[in-house]
């Protein structure tokens, strides 16, 4: 009978373990892969010393991050990873990047311009780290992680303490 249970956990722990590796690969290369793209377009706005190229890049990140919405995180949720808000920054900026592209390209107004929107991207990225973190933990993902390994260690165990 223990040989039988051992089996059994066993199965379910490795049927449970091939969700999990699916899950988590489905996920490396699914949405949080494309919110990667959208922060990789941030880091080339931040880059940039134009404001026209700026604001280029700020509409390919938002294009990037349109399927998003809402907040990705399950435990303890706060502002600085709600989807809709860091898009809503990245608007503002781009819309300030276009409105101040109109400064003379060289004088103090455009660089001081330029710079203070660098610093409000760099902000921004790290908002979107934190979202782009919780897309890679689903809560259901980490349950069955958990379940995997209780089933696989019940089936060792008893297979080993049958004596």
């Amino acid at each position: 009978m223990e040989v039988r249970a051992s089996g059994i956990a066993l199965v379910i722990g490795i049927l449970l373990l091939g969700v999990a590796i699916a899950g988590s690969i489905s996920i490396a290369t699914g949405p949080k892969y494309q919110a990667e793209i959208g922060r990789e377009w941030l880091w080339r706005a931040r880059a940039t010393t134009d404001l026209l190229d700026m604001s280029k890049y700020l509409n390919k990140s938002l294009d990037q991050l349109a399927q998003f919405h809402g907040n990705p995180s399950w435990w303890f949720a706060k502002p600085d990873t709600d989807f809709d808000l860091i898009k809503g920054n990245i608007e503002e900026v781009r819309n300030n990047a276009v409105l101040w592209s109109n400064l003379t390209g060289g004088s103090l107004a455009y660089q001081q311009a330029v710079q203070n929107l660098q610093e409000v991207i760099i902000e921004i990225v790290e908002h979107l780290d934190g979202a782009i973190d919780w897309i890679g933990k689903p809560a259901w993902l980490t349950a069955v992680w958990i379940l995997a390994l209780i089933f696989l260690m019940i089936g060792f165990l008893v297979f080993y303490m049958k004596d």
